[in-house]
């Protein structure tokens, strides 16, 4: 008997201790979808997200401006659908980690002489965005990043870059798109 209440005192110490859920399924968060476990944002995502996981961004226009300090994987469902808006402040994106991955997003309104996305880091990978109204990407003090398949379309700027190696591949410069 004793026995049974200790488990139970256990059982409920646990049940009203504060949790930090972090709702995935197979190291995927999720953003703008329905149910439990989706974020309404992408930064709360990326600052839940143990590094490694990969954050899939549903359809929608999301204004803020990303800081991005661990190795993950941002996959929006549909370019075209899927924005990140910047709002006209500061960096769209700011990569501050390596291996990170960004893909499927349009990324839009840097701010006035700031990059839509500036990367300070390696080995990342920005594949197949459409990146416009902004000052493009910039890799500063970074190697080994991959820049492939992305469309720009009205930029002040394109790339910039201050950086020992890199691969750019198959982009399109559209003044209009």
């Amino acid at each position: 008997m004793k026995s049974l209440a200790i488990i139970m005192a256990f059982c409920l110490i646990f049940a009203i201790m504060p949790q930090n859920k972090v709702y995935s399924y197979n190291n995927v968060l999720y953003v703008g979808g329905h149910g439990e476990g989706n974020y309404s944002s992408i930064q709360a995502a990326i600052n839940a997200a143990p590094p490694g996981y990969t954050i899939f961004v549903y359809p929608g226009v999301y204004k803020e401006n990303l800081y991005i300090n661990k190795s993950i994987s941002l996959i929006g469902e549909n370019r075209e659908t899927t924005i990140i808006d910047g709002c006209h402040k500061g960096f769209v994106v700011r990569i501050n980690a390596s291996n990170v991955t960004i893909k499927n997003f349009t990324i839009r309104n840097s701010g006035y002489s700031y990059a839509s996305i500036y990367i300070t880091s390696n080995g990342n990978c920005i594949v197949g965005n459409k990146i416009e109204f902004g000052n493009g990407i910039s890799l500063y003090k970074s190697n080994n990043n991959v820049i492939e398949k992305n469309v720009f379309s009205t930029l002040n700027g394109k790339l910039s870059m201050h950086c020992n190696f890199y691969e750019i591949f198959k982009q399109q410069y559209n003044k209009w798109k």
